[in-house]
């Protein structure tokens, strides 16, 4: 029983979960073709997914930190990696602000 808290059958978590990660595993794939210079190698599944970052641990940290100032919190893994691991309530708006996000940091990286 769900009661007044979220409930993943009620609220049809798992779907929206699945609509969402279809939507970043596009927009980061998008995003590498975009940006070669600063974004590679998009991989996950569904909305846990990560990419690295050229220019190694020096240029993650600085993604990681304007992503941050932009109120997405998203993690560094490995020497290059900037993993993404929301909450079932992450759904297709959530996705879109953060591919925005990262792709506003992206282009700023570039000026």
């Amino acid at each position: 029983m769900c009661g007044e808290k979220l409930c993943v059958d009620r609220d049809q978590l798992i779907p929206k979960t699945v609509a969402a990660g279809d939507v970043v595993q596009n927009g980061l794939h998008s995003l590498v073709r975009e940006y070669p210079d600063l974004i590679k190698n998009a991989r996950g599944v569904g909305t846990f997914c990560a990419f690295d970052a050229v220019g190694g641990g020096a240029s993650r940290d600085k993604m990681l930190g304007a992503l941050k100032q932009k109120g997405i919190w998203a993690g560094g893994c490995g020497q290059e990696s900037i993993r993404l691991r929301p909450a079932l309530v992450f759904g297709e708006t959530q996705a879109n602000i953060f591919l925005e996000a990262v792709s506003d940091v992206a282009t700023e990286m570039r000026k």
